[in-house]
């Protein structure tokens, strides 16, 4: 679990590092509602690759990592970058050749997931009134998760490190996604 959040820290540092200064120097490295806003879309990744609409592989030829989605009854191949991702369907309502993670939760939603995950992490790494953790449920289950997503985080901010300007558009979504949620979330959180 710590592994997860170091990784989504690294992706926050190299997003604020590479992405527009409009947006990036609005969101706060420490802040856990903009954590809690980049691990709701890892978490939405594995699920895409976990459904098996996206395929990821090792592409020794380009000496890069590959992808491999179906779209319109059709495979469509690329090398991986943050950029083959959207929040949401094209204005035609089309996936325009991109692999879809869906549309950014209402805040409700965002602040009630963050909420669910945050009591979930308390309860696994600080001791309760009666004395010790309540541990996880299925341990391999939770180990898988979490190495899957922190994985993942630390490709994509590598990814925005070699490949800043590809990675543009993803890039610009999920920064002001932090932006707005984190500031919305300020006004509706106590402190």
């Amino acid at each position: 679990m710590h592994a997860t959040e170091e990784a989504v820290a690294a992706f926050i540092s190299a997003a604020k590092a590479h992405g527009p200064k409009t947006h990036a120097k609005q969101v706060n490295l420490h802040d856990h509602t903009s954590k809690a806003l980049v691990s709701i879309y890892a978490q939405r990744l594995t699920i895409l690759i976990a459904q098996g609409d996206l395929a990821i592989s090792w592409n020794p030829k380009n000496n890069a990592l590959a992808y491999r989605i179906m779209l319109d009854h059709e495979y469509r191949y690329g090398d991986l970058h943050l950029s083959v991702f959207r929040t949401q369907k094209g204005p035609d309502g089309t996936k325009d050749g991109y692999a879809e993670i869906g549309n950014l939760p209402s805040v409700d939603e965002l602040l009630e997931e963050a909420k669910r995950v945050a009591d979930i992490r308390n309860k696994l790494l600080y001791a309760s009134n009666t004395g010790i953790p309540t541990g996880f449920i299925n341990v391999d289950d939770a180990l898988d998760r979490e190495a899957k997503l922190s994985l993942g985080l630390i490709w994509a901010a590598i990814d925005l490190h070699m490949h800043p300007k590809q990675d543009a558009s993803f890039l610009n979504q999920i920064l002001k996604d932090m932006a707005s949620f984190s500031s919305v979330s300020k006004k509706i959180l106590p402190n």
